[in-house]
């Protein structure tokens, strides 16, 4: 979803705009996926001798409890993941966090966001969960290293050592296509490939 490209990412967040996304649901009480105390992304003053450095931090991003493992990010949008176990949305253009989507059975370790399908998928232990960001953040499929496919969310209430007992792996590394249409998902000594429109093997 692209609302504006008049203004990059960093622009943006040294900036004083207050302008909301479609997806921001930062006003609203009844978001489902929202915490009560969200983080939020500050600007970082300018330091002495910096202003010709070719590279400048501009912005943190604060809200995780535990350390953050991996990022992706859109023009208006910044996703994180990390060992707190959520994945945390946030809002470029506002500066504040959008929501947390909840309930990974272990951390975050891998994260992507498709522009063209509206879907954010993390990975943590031996799940893969498709979060469907459109309306109301839900998880409307669990993606297993095994190759089971479930409706809906399948691996929160699973334990590691349950899952290791069921033959499954440890997800490392997801990745997505140009066009968001295939999943690239790396676990034990194998990559396997999702085609997303059927959630199933594409090879």
């Amino acid at each position: 979803m692209r609302l504006r490209n008049d203004k990059n990412v960093f622009s943006r967040l040294t900036s004083n705009q207050s302008t909301g996304t479609a997806l921001d649901k930062s006003d609203e009480s009844d978001c489902p996926f929202t915490d009560v105390s969200r983080g939020v992304i500050s600007p970082v003053g300018g330091l002495k001798g910096t202003r010709t450095a070719p590279l400048q931090c501009v912005a943190i991003a604060e809200g995780h409890t535990k350390p953050v493992l991996c990022v992706d990010a859109t023009e208006e949008l910044l996703f994180t993941g990390s060992k707190d176990r959520t994945c945390k949305l946030w809002n470029l253009v506002t500066g504040q966090e959008i929501g947390s989507l909840r309930g990974h059975p272990h951390n975050v370790v891998s994260l992507k966001h498709s522009p063209n399908t509206g879907l954010v998928l993390t990975a943590s232990a031996s799940c893969v969960r498709v979060w469907d960001i459109r309306d109301s953040a839900r998880c409307v499929r669990t993606l297993m290293s095994s190759g089971q496919v479930v409706s809906g969310d399948a691996c929160s209430g699973l334990g590691l050592r349950s899952m290791s007992s069921q033959g499954e792996l440890q997800i490392n590394q997801i990745a997505l296509n140009s066009d968001g249409t295939t999943l690239y998902v790396a676990a034990g000594n194998a990559v396997r490939a999702w085609e997303l429109s059927r959630c199933s093997y594409a090879y």
